[in-house]
């Protein structure tokens, strides 16, 4: 798809790829893809797959042990599926779910409804370069 020049598949085949490391227990690994599958989309006009990934993201930055981060992320996800009339990405609502339950009990109520907000506030051009930042990881792919 790289060879053919073909972005679209390239964004989406990104995104399959970062969610089957991210089931493997590989968030290094799935975050890297995302963010690739993110930039890539967001490249394209691709809102809906943006939040798509976002979405994923928001779990990536769990695994990492930022739920600050992966509240943000779900709240900028939401957002921008609300303006986009995207629903999440449905063979991931089970995963969502959980992340999401993971996140609020990480964080307690009032954090987490803050972390949404500022998510949620953030233009799809913020919201992706909070997303794409480069965080160092350590060996077990948790934040350092």
């Amino acid at each position: 798809m790289r060879a053919r020049g073909d972005s679209w598949s390239v964004g989406i085949a990104l995104f399959g790829l970062g969610r089957v490391a991210l089931a493997r227990g590989d968030p290094a690994q799935a975050g890297a893809r995302l963010r690739e599958s993110l930039a890539l989309r967001r490249s394209l006009g691709d809102a809906a797959g943006a939040a798509h990934c976002l979405d994923e993201l928001a779990a990536v930055a769990l695994a990492r042990g930022d739920p600050a981060g992966a509240a943000r992320r779900f709240g900028a996800a939401a957002e921008l599926q609300e303006r986009t009339g995207a629903a999440p990405w449905p063979p991931g609502a089970a995963a969502r779910a959980r992340a999401l339950a993971a996140t609020r009990a990480a964080l307690g109520p009032a954090a987490f409804a803050a972390a949404w907000a500022a998510g949620a506030a953030m233009r799809l051009e913020q919201a992706v370069a909070d997303a794409l930042e480069e965080v160092p990881d350590g060996p077990d792919g948790r934040r350092v």
